[in-house]
């Protein structure tokens, strides 16, 4: 798939998220510096909706990147 880079979001909660082969890496506004890295089973479909999310105003992407978590469609890597 295509590199899906998202730079300064109108989020309060999220800084950025990058969408790769390699997975998603997400750093949040409260330490842009770390990086925290998710295994996602099906990046395409993540990215589609990360997407649809960032251009609908009446929705969070800081809430949909929690519920993905919450539902395990984002497991943090601890490797």
């Amino acid at each position: 798939m295509d590199s899906l880079i998202l730079e300064n979001l109108d989020s309060s909660a999220i800084f950025s998220i990058n969408v790769s082969d390699a997975g998603v890496n997400i750093a949040y506004q409260s330490k842009k510096e770390k990086i925290y890295s998710y295994n996602c089973d099906n990046l395409q479909e993540f990215a589609n909706n990360l997407q649809k999310v960032v251009k609908d105003p009446e929705k969070s992407v800081g809430s949909w990147v929690n519920r993905q978590i919450k539902e395990k469609t984002l497991i943090l890597n601890t490797l």
